[in-house]
């Protein structure tokens, strides 16, 4: 069985979107920035899942962001990592997709790889569910 990863879209844009290679490619949330690092204060360092403190993903280690573009679509690998991490931005994903996918792991490193976040090249859309108050409860078990 093929590795699946969940990703939450844009109830008004086709999830078809995500397989043509020149829409994969991710950015910082709230677009590009320049200078230090807010992830990591500029130390390079952050703390991962797991309590463990490694490079910081979004800084590569430098404590300086760059504008640099990372190849593939941001995903986790469970769909309570996908929700957990967009209510903890207090993001309002109501009426929003839950995307199913099957890809190949990025050569980059997701922005976000200290909170779950991966990145992929997605080959195959496996499901697409909206998202509703209900089914957002449901999935993160309370």
């Amino acid at each position: 069985m093929a590795t699946t990863y969940f990703r939450v879209h844009q109830k008004d844009d086709d999830p078809q979107r995500l397989l043509d290679p020149d829409n994969q490619k991710s950015e910082p949330w709230g677009g590009t920035v320049w200078g230090r690092c807010d992830k990591c204060g500029g130390t390079g360092k952050t703390e991962h899942v797991g309590g463990v403190t490694a490079e910081c993903p979004a800084c590569e280690g430098t404590g300086e962001i760059d504008p640099a573009i990372r190849r593939g679509i941001s995903v986790f690998p469970r769909a309570e990592g996908r929700l957990e991490y967009m209510r903890r931005r207090e993001t309002d994903i109501d009426g929003e997709l839950l995307v199913e996918l099957e890809g190949v792991p990025s050569e980059d490193e997701d922005f976000d790889a200290d909170e779950g976040a991966l990145l992929i090249h997605p080959t195959r859309i496996v499901d697409v569910r909206p998202l509703d108050h209900d089914r957002i409860r449901a999935l993160a078990g309370s």
